[in-house]
């Protein structure tokens, strides 16, 4: 998952060789299942440049889900399912 949040900050980045600089930082943890850690994770932020950026996962799914990276621009959405 930890690839999956490096690609959130270099696609939110300016260029192409900066990562986003994320403010305004909202991650939460959640415990769906009785175990004795998380199984669901939220995050939310503003990068420098205005942008927002948002990743949510779970371990706590009744079916499996590949990931996806959803991307709104002001001249569209690209949506990629891998």
């Amino acid at each position: 998952m930890s690839h999956f949040l490096n690609l959130l900050l270099f696609l939110g980045g300016d260029r192409l060789s900066t990562m986003a600089d994320c403010h305004n930082l909202r991650a939460e943890l959640f415990r769906t299942r009785d175990i004795e850690s998380f199984d669901t994770g939220s995050l939310l932020a503003r990068s420098s440049q205005g942008i927002e950026l948002s990743f949510h996962g779970s371990h706590s799914c009744r079916e499996n889900f590949h990931p996806r990276i959803w991307i709104e621009g002001d001249s569209g959405t690209v949506l990629l399912e891998l």
